[in-house]
């Protein structure tokens, strides 16, 4: 219940215009300040809370900028943006955003704080791990691991960023793995380092 409650907080925080947000924030912080000073600790913890789940989902909405445009001839759905608390992946931002051309469907996912990325740099840091239907590239100056299989037309880009983002591209019904290097060449990085310094 209070899972399904924080949701619901933070799909309506969502369409909150900016200043709105600012002030919400600010609100539970004061709340928090006041509720801490009359002693009602589990208040005031609950408050900042929430207060730290609205500024997460203030960062995630920051990584819309940095889904590239869709290829000629795809069209592109909006981005999802999903939050975690901080009891879930370590308090985890995540966005995707979809592409599709016919039958073909690509798929483009960023997380921050995703323990998968440690896995993913123990492969990149040692080439020896790299398997033998995999291939290292570079995206716009990151390492990356490529995968496709020519008879399942899929295949998968998985890039670090700065050894803090997850960037997984996917797609099915594709030609080849260019296409998921030609999505990820169209990252706004610039966007991306806007986002984690904030």
């Amino acid at each position: 219940m209070r899972r399904q409650g924080l949701m619901l907080a933070c799909a309506l925080l969502a369409a909150m215009p900016a200043a709105a947000w600012a002030d919400a924030v600010q609100d539970s912080i004061e709340a928090a300040r006041k509720a801490y000073e009359a002693g009602r600790y589990g208040e005031a913890v609950r408050e900042l809370e929430f207060a730290a789940q609205m500024i997460r989902q203030k960062k995630a909405g920051m990584l819309r900028a940095v889904f590239p445009e869709p290829l000629p001839g795809w069209k592109a759905a909006p981005p999802r943006i999903q939050v975690a608390g901080r009891a879930l992946l370590g308090g985890g931002v995540s966005a995707s955003r979809a592409y599709t051309k016919g039958e073909a469907r690509v798929t483009v996912e960023i997380a921050m704080n995703n323990p998968l990325l440690q896995t993913f740099l123990g492969i990149v840091d040692n080439p020896m791990f790299v398997g033998p239907d995999q291939q290292l590239v570079r995206v716009q100056g990151h390492r990356g691991l490529l995968k496709f299989d020519p008879a399942a037309r899929s295949g998968e880009l998985t890039i670090a960023h700065e050894r803090k983002v997850l960037i997984t591209i996917r797609g099915q019904g594709i030609a080849s793995g260019d296409v998921l290097l030609a999505y990820g060449n169209r990252l706004d990085f610039g966007k991306l380092e806007e986002a984690l310094l904030r």
